[in-house]
């Protein structure tokens, strides 16, 4: 619970009632781990049950009830809330597994969950009166704790920007592009809507505000019989998180599934060097959502091998200026092609203003891309059309 004064109260409103359901969790192979851990088991199992307690006490209202019990916890809905034992125990034990994923010494544990009727009289005389009866005590004479107002997301406007696949000559997958200033036709793509100080829980205000927001342009082109794909933004600090992971899972677990058919996922601000595991539990997740997993990175820098236990469909990486500086970086973009190819994985080019580095590029391997060189950003996602970048210029069926 988070108010230990709401445990006399809890006791209390049900002392009329004969029983409760209780949503309960409960660990399966902790005899399994404590072999594994040896001496280091009691530290690790005190971690695993802290954590997981922590976890759940977050996810449950003020006025419910959670009692520990000997391999797992038990969950008692207070009398007013409205979702029942069941329907609280499903969404619990989805967001502890995508908790656990990112957790070292939990991702062998396994989960079972359920309901069960409790005796209210056996219930409270389990509980120690006395000892609530304090807490409670305690709790009332500190008196109310004040929260400092946080701002809110901030209002942006949002923009499609289209990506061309040159094998096929179309223009079918658009990425969603936040922004402030809505006096300029963007160019490039910019996640800045927050300020460059802002805190994880805000970033994961916004992302899951634009999740929101290309989620209901996605659900009016399928309305409209339109179809689309469409990238939604997300940042790799909101993935990798636990605390903000967890709520944003929950939130993309909520989704219908047709709306899941025609979004994928673009992953931004990943450092180049993170490790193996990060990059995995992070891909892994998002596929576990999206149709496609895009991973923003410096093909510079990168190591595709990073990625090879992960599970994404692509990388999105920034166009060399010109062709002076596409020949500096040739041999990186060739290494970091070459690492792409194993993981079948597609490379897009962005921010790109020059055509011949696109052309370029299409010899390398590169075979999607966007930039101010394409069709301008809408306000509104538009459905798949052919476009050849190359028609303008002379002779351009023998150059291309």
């Amino acid at each position: 619970m988070t108010s230990l004064a709401n445990l006399k109260a809890f006791r209390e409103a049900l002392a009329g009632a004969d029983d409760v359901s209780a949503s309960q969790f409960k660990f399966l192979n902790l005899d399994e781990l404590a072999e594994r851990y040896g001496e280091r088991w009691p530290k690790v199992k005190a971690r695993i049950f802290e954590t997981c307690e922590t976890f759940i006490k977050k996810r449950i209202g003020p006025r419910d009830l959670m009692l520990r019990a000997g391999n797992g916890f038990l969950v008692l809905p207070s009398p007013d809330r409205g979702e029942s034992a069941p329907a609280l125990a499903e969404r619990i034990e989805r967001e502890l597994k995508v908790f656990f994923l990112g957790t070292d010494y939990l991702k062998e544990l396994a989960l079972e969950t359920g309901t069960m009727p409790m005796s209210i009289s056996g219930l409270i005389d389990a509980a120690d009166s006395t000892a609530l009866d304090t807490a409670a005590k305690e709790y009332e004479k500190a008196g109310p704790q004040t929260v400092a107002s946080r701002p809110g997301v901030p209002a942006f406007d949002m923009f499609y920007q289209p990506v061309w696949a040159s094998a096929s000559g179309h223009i079918a997958l658009r990425c969603a592009m936040p922004l402030l200033d809505l006096r300029r036709q963007p160019d490039r793509v910019f996640h800045r809507v927050l300020p460059g100080t802002h805190r994880p829980e805000d970033l994961l205000k916004f992302d899951i505000a634009v999740l929101a927001r290309v989620s209901a342009h996605a659900a009016d082109c399928l309305d409209r019989g339109r179809s689309c794909l469409l990238a939604v933004p997300v940042s790799f600090e909101t993935l990798t998180v636990a605390r903000l992971r967890v709520i944003y899972a929950a939130r993309l677990a909520e989704l219908p599934d047709r709306l899941k058919q025609v979004l994928a996922l673009r992953i931004l601000n990943a450092p180049a060097d993170a490790p193996s595991t990060r990059y995995a539990e992070v891909t892994r997740l998002a596929s576990l959502f999206f149709r496609r997993v895009f991973f923003d990175i410096d093909f510079r820098q990168a190591r595709c091998d990073r990625f090879f236990e992960g599970r994404l469909d692509g990388f999105v990486i920034s166009a060399p200026r010109d062709c002076e500086a596409l020949q500096r970086d040739m041999n990186a973009l060739i290494r970091f092609q070459s690492g792409a190819a194993h993981l079948r994985a597609a490379i897009a080019m962005d921010d790109c203003t020059s055509l011949p580095v696109v052309e370029e590029s299409i010899k390398l391997g590169v075979n999607l891309f966007q930039g101010s060189i394409f069709p301008k950003p809408a306000r509104f996602p538009q459905p798949p059309e052919k476009y050849d970048p190359f028609a303008s210029r002379p002779h351009a069926a023998e150059q291309h």
